[in-house]
């Protein structure tokens, strides 16, 4: 069994094509309600996740989706989706360092119940010199997350958290995922300086 992606969950990492980024630009999501042996519906999931891409510059393409699928062996298997799924905004972007920040709500305190995931493709012009995002995009970014959370409840695929094992000593294994209950758009840009990841 996977360490961080156990039976009965899977996780979804969005990859990103965006001009100028030579790397690979990714944002990773968990859920519940599918694995190896019952794999989710990779159309209906892709169409929710690719939801996430209004309010998004269409310079910032989500093109691939890679599905790690719980299971009980020691690695976990891997299936990949191709989708094309660019942003609905026609401004130009940000730097690909400078996402949107977007927290991970759970009902359980402290530091390793709350996640964070960092989204690429902010529109340049929808950013002030103080680093606010504009508030019709934030509004809008929040309703999109939204439908994400409520459409994969709907679907039988509740949003989780992924928690990593601790190397200690001694090594600790990781806790099961914790559900998620609600996203919140940060206003204030982020910026990821290593990677664009949860």
């Amino acid at each position: 069994m996977s360490d961080r992606v156990p039976v009965d969950f899977f996780e979804c990492t969005c990859h990103f094509t965006i001009p100028g980024q030579s790397g690979d630009v990714v944002v990773s999501l968990g859920f519940a309600g599918a694995d190896a042996l019952s794999p989710p519906d990779y159309p209906v999931v892709n169409d929710l996740l690719g939801g996430l891409q209004g309010n998004i510059s269409e310079e910032c393409v989500l093109t691939r989706i890679t599905y790690n699928l719980g299971s009980g062996d020691s690695d976990n298997p891997v299936h990949e989706e191709t989708v094309s799924y660019p942003g609905l905004a026609s401004g130009v972007l940000l730097s690909p360092a400078s996402c949107v920040l977007i927290q991970k709500r759970t009902s359980r305190g402290g530091r390793a119940y709350r996640g964070r995931a960092f989204w690429p493709g902010v529109e340049r012009n929808g950013v002030g010199a103080d680093g606010i995002i504009g508030a019709g995009i934030v509004v809008g970014m929040q309703t999109n997350w939204d439908d994400m959370f409520d459409g994969m409840i709907a679907a039988g695929y509740p949003n989780a958290l992924m928690h990593q094992p601790r190397k200690g000593p001694p090594p600790v294994p990781a806790e099961s995922p914790t559900f998620i209950n609600a996203y919140t758009v940060q206003p204030l840009i982020a910026t990821q300086r290593t990677r664009m990841r949860d």
